[in-house]
């Protein structure tokens, strides 16, 4: 992810210390959740296989994510612009985030846009569904996964995936909710109900919990 003070979205990897107590992302996850659907999600804590956990109300949420190696690179070289005053490597990077299909402006980090399909999203979801029923997850009464995206999807596309999920649930332990977070939006499956939203997510609001991510981060280092 890439969030600037404008609303576009900043990598922080390698702006953040490595072997940090927490992963930002995993801290994002909850943060977002919580922004979501507070009722449902505000005790979770941050463990591990899965990452979030409600021991109180067994419920456990995996945090994964469906990225393009594109966007991954383009977030990776926009971090290392920001933090250089070099003007010979900035031009490197910025003709090479140029390269992946990414822009550079005064404001932040525009692109690459994600590919017109939920393919990495499916993926992500039958690599961690495979885990949680292989033994590779303490399964729980709820299980939830929470994946970060780049792709804005319309309504045939969230249709298509909502399918793709359900037809992938014939297993012993399934997901009940999966939250997509993609710039602008969050879309909530609902497998239970067999239903999704596609929930609003203003850019200001991504940058708050962003920076309130980042925060807890670092005070949690500092402590």
């Amino acid at each position: 992810m890439n969030m600037d003070n404008k609303g576009t979205t900043t990598s922080y990897e390698g702006v953040l210390p490595s072997h940090m107590p927490f992963d930002i992302w995993e801290v994002y996850a909850r943060l977002v959740l919580q922004f979501l659907d507070e009722a449902t999600y505000r005790n979770l804590s941050h463990r591990d296989k899965p990452d979030l956990w409600d021991e109180l109300h067994d419920l456990g949420v995996e945090v994964t994510q469906a990225i393009s190696q594109e966007t991954q690179e383009a977030d990776a070289l926009y971090a290392k612009l920001r933090e250089t005053d070099d003007a010979k490597l900035k031009e490197r990077l910025t003709e090479r985030i140029e390269q992946v299909g990414a822009e550079v402006f005064d404001w932040g980090l525009f692109g690459p846009s994600g590919k017109d399909s939920f393919g990495l999203v499916i993926e992500a979801y039958k690599e961690k569904l495979g885990k949680l029923n292989g033994g590779g997850y303490r399964p729980f009464a709820h299980n939830h996964l929470f994946i970060r995206s780049d792709v804005l999807a319309d309504t045939v596309m969230l249709e298509e995936a909502l399918a793709a999920f359900l037809s992938l649930s014939a297993y012993s332990v399934s997901f009940e909710r999966v939250i997509v977070t993609v710039p602008g939006h969050n879309y909530d499956f609902d497998l239970v109900s067999q239903m999704y939203k596609a929930i609003s997510f203003g850019s200001d609001d991504q940058f708050r919990i962003a920076e309130q991510a980042r925060a807890l981060v670092l005070g949690a280092e500092m402590s």
